[in-house]
């Protein structure tokens, strides 16, 4: 929602004044905030969750994540704005059919138990990350 606020108020503003060049830098901006904000909202919704003793922070494909155990649970969306759970393959369709996620297929590849939610829909993120933790512990 930031990133088509932002888009809709550079689009409004600045785009008769300004030359392709600052459009794309502007763009690199609205970016860097938007993947920095879901990256703080995660780790503020994890930082409880760490101080339990099969939790920690580790790395999943050279980016933060959040373990238990040696397992992968969740993590920001490296990409763009949004979370990234591990789920049963059931909840994953679930949340994909329902709008909330779409599936998460780095380099094209599916993961048929991660799903990619939306970093409009926040007020999952607490409890999808639980889920994630519990389907983690098995």
């Amino acid at each position: 929602m930031r990133r088509a606020l932002a888009q809709a108020h550079w689009t409004d503003e600045c785009e008769p004044a300004c030359g392709g060049a600052q459009r794309i830098a502007l763009a690199s901006v609205v970016r860097a905030m938007v993947d920095e904000s879901s990256k703080d909202r995660f780790w503020r919704l994890v930082d409880p969750l760490l101080g339990e003793t099969d939790i920690d922070r580790g790395t999943l494909m050279r980016f933060d994540c959040l373990r238990v155990g040696e397992r992968f649970a969740a993590a920001p969306h490296h990409g763009g704005d949004g979370l990234i759970v591990k789920l049963p393959e059931e909840r994953v369709t679930d949340l994909i059919r329902s709008g909330v996620a779409e599936p998460f297929a780095p380099a094209g590849r599916v993961f048929r138990e991660w799903a990619h939610v939306r970093g409009d829909a926040t007020e999952l993120w607490e409890g999808l990350i639980d889920e994630a933790v519990a389907f983690a512990r098995g």
